[in-house]
């Protein structure tokens, strides 16, 4: 993936820039360290070995944010996981950009829908907006 620079409007006027790469095995070691100190299940981790993850990095190349994908482990059943990114921004809808680039790749993958799970008690304010998009829908 190219950098991309993403700019923020917002009273402070500054451009932030962003970088979005591939996660390298050491990076989803780093992953599933940050994911148990989230408290999130981490089997996608240890079941999904073709797992991918998508990562935002800030100027400084800290991780702000990742979206985990397998298109791979159960055909039949493709899957987007693990969705995250730092709460200081969370206001600039880089987490639609996470979910943009995982969609785009899934489809020039030839994969037209992806599975996603979420529990309602305590992801209720993200599963809403996901069904207020009319991108996502409940199938279980």
């Amino acid at each position: 993936m190219k950098n991309l620079s993403y700019r923020v409007n917002s009273d402070w006027a500054t451009a932030l820039k962003f970088e979005l790469s591939w996660a390298t095995a050491e990076d989803k070691l780093w992953l599933g360290r940050e994911i148990k100190k989230l408290g999130r299940q981490r089997m996608n981790l240890h079941v999904m070995t073709e797992a991918k993850f998508i990562l935002l990095k800030d100027a400084e190349e800290k991780i702000i944010g990742w979206g985990g994908l397998d298109l791979q482990y159960n055909k039949q059943y493709p899957e987007f996981f693990s969705l995250n990114l730092e709460s200081d921004y969370r206001n600039y809808t880089l987490g639609l950009l996470i979910e943009s680039v995982r969609a785009t790749y899934a489809l020039s993958q030839n994969v037209k829908f992806a599975f996603v799970r979420m529990s309602r008690e305590s992801t209720q304010a993200l599963l809403m907006k996901r069904l207020n998009s009319k991108f996502y829908e409940v199938i279980d």
